[in-house]
């Protein structure tokens, strides 16, 4: 059973939840997120990182070989949010990504 701040807070998520519409316009108006991984060690390791989106799929933009383009490359599982800084709006997404590689730019 679900005690009265719990029902509240979900109620709440549910109110100021943003459609698949909206989601998508807001990541195709954002270009920076924090991308969450955790290193071979088991530390937590955080970055920015510049990224675009095709209407289905986040694509990361970082400099090859660098600690965080090889952190989004590495197995296991990954955050990634974005946040306008207005309106305090944000998207969060969780996962196991699919990678094409390192590209050289």
């Amino acid at each position: 059973m679900l005690d009265e701040a719990t029902l509240s807070t979900q109620q709440h998520r549910r109110r100021i939840a943003m459609t698949p519409e909206e989601i998508d316009e807001f990541l195709a108006g954002e270009r920076t997120c924090r991308l969450a991984s955790v290193t071979p060690s088991g530390a937590p390791h955080v970055s920015a990182l510049w990224f675009a989106w095709d209407g289905a799929s986040m694509w990361f933009y970082s400099i090859v070989n660098s600690r965080r383009s090889i952190a989004s490359v590495t197995p296991g599982r990954k955050a990634a949010e974005s946040s306008s800084g207005r309106g305090n709006k944000r998207v969060g997404a969780f996962g196991r990504p699919a990678s094409p590689g390192l590209f050289a730019r």
